[in-house]
């Protein structure tokens, strides 16, 4: 009978890209050009971007996290840093 092998965890680095990859889709997911075609095509006016709440400085993080999990409110919530 041979032995039963061991599962290998990840690597840390891994676990932690898993980790922020379930949590938070980013602009990283795409590549360079295809994300550059995206924003070109927003400001020329092709593409409609629905945004469902700006939330401006840290104070409101907390909020927009709320809702952006909560999934009841389509589009992007935007927090506005400056």
């Amino acid at each position: 009978m041979r032995p039963v092998p061991r599962r290998r965890r990840a690597s840390r680095s891994l676990r932690s890209s898993m980790t922020a990859r379930a949590v938070v889709p980013a602009a990283a997911d795409l590549p360079a050009d295809v994300f550059a075609h995206q924003l070109r095509a927003i400001a020329d006016g092709r593409l409609h971007v629905a945004v469902a709440g700006v939330y401006r400085g840290l104070e409101q993080v907390r909020d927009a996290r709320t809702e952006l999990e909560s999934g009841t409110t389509p589009g992007k919530h935007v927090v506005v840093l400056a």
